[in-house]
């Protein structure tokens, strides 16, 4: 695993799940909202995105989660690892509710600058109508730019925990060789 592309719902873990790989991984992690979501709270706009991550999809080792499907067909394409946290619907909802008191009033440490958590209602409706607007979507994109790569699809927390694990038992078994 040397370039993996986390995707999946808002409020289901991605970038829980991506800052945890990176540490097992020892790989820098690269939030999009950090990157794409400017000061002041402005959203590049897509045509612009893929403009915004070109360089650092050269690195030669990223975590990377967001979905944003105007740059995601290339971060597909040069991904060796798609893990797709795909939590149902209630859980992502409870999250991000869970996730907007946390941070209230401030910005989020994987946001962009000065962009405070404030309530959303379209988050929340995007959240809603994930699986079936956005999901069909991210699946397709990803069986056309990432047939590639090995896909780990996590609906669960008990399966996130159980494969970061095993990621973290390799690492182990890599470093006595």
């Amino acid at each position: 695993m040397e370039r993996v592309l986390v995707i999946g719902c808002s409020g289901g873990g991605k970038s829980t799940v991506a800052r945890r790989l990176g540490e097992l991984l020892g790989v820098q992690v690269i939030h999009l909202d950090k990157v794409l979501w400017k000061p002041g709270c402005k959203l590049v706009e897509p045509h612009e995105e893929p403009g915004e991550i070109e360089d650092l999809l050269d690195r030669p080792q990223w975590v990377i989660d967001g979905n944003y499907t105007a740059s995601l067909p290339m971060r597909l394409m040069r991904a060796d690892t798609v893990v797709v946290v795909d939590f149902p619907r209630m859980v992502c909802l409870g999250r991000a509710v869970k996730r907007l008191w946390k941070h209230w009033g401030r910005t989020r440490p994987d946001m962009g600058a000065n962009c405070p958590e404030t309530f959303n209602l379209d988050l929340l409706k995007w959240i809603w109508q994930y699986p079936d607007k956005e999901r069909p979507e991210l699946m397709r994109l990803l069986r056309e730019h990432g047939s590639h790569a090995d896909v780990v699809v996590l609906r669960k927390q008990e399966e996130v925990d159980g494969w970061l694990r095993k990621v973290a038992r390799r690492g182990i078994e890599s470093a006595g060789r």
